[in-house]
């Protein structure tokens, strides 16, 4: 039984594999799901790219564990100074936690390297 003592978000469950068919019905519950809640669920199980994208996730995992344990000195190589604050890239840092981040667009360029000591 779901508690009613907070609001609770129901979120769509949409199939990657409908959305890359282009399917109309799941592609209206996307963009239904994106201009509401603006959060959703994707099913990566029913579709061969999904499935490549989970088998991967141990190493991603493991990769992300070496960056982040490695000493400050060397994560701050890879602060951006370069940019807008709002284009947020590379390593960032704050009280709570520490983030690197890579757009679409930059993750083959040979200017912004991970750096891994």
């Amino acid at each position: 039984m779901i508690s009613t003592e907070f609001p609770v978000a129901r979120l769509e469950m949409l199939s990657l594999q409908a959305l890359q068919q282009k399917d109309a019905g799941e592609v209206a519950k996307l963009v239904s799901a994106a201009s509401t809640a603006g959060v959703f669920y994707v099913n990566l199980t029913d579709s061969t790219l999904g499935r490549d994208v989970l088998a991967l996730l141990p190493t991603i995992y493991q990769a992300s564990k070496e960056y982040f344990a490695q000493p400050q000195s060397v994560k701050d190589n890879d602060v951006r100074l370069d940019q807008r604050p709002d284009q947020d890239r590379g390593y960032k840092t704050c009280d709570s936690d520490e983030t690197y981040e890579v757009n679409q667009h930059s993750k083959n360029s040979p200017i912004l390297k991970l750096t891994i000591a």
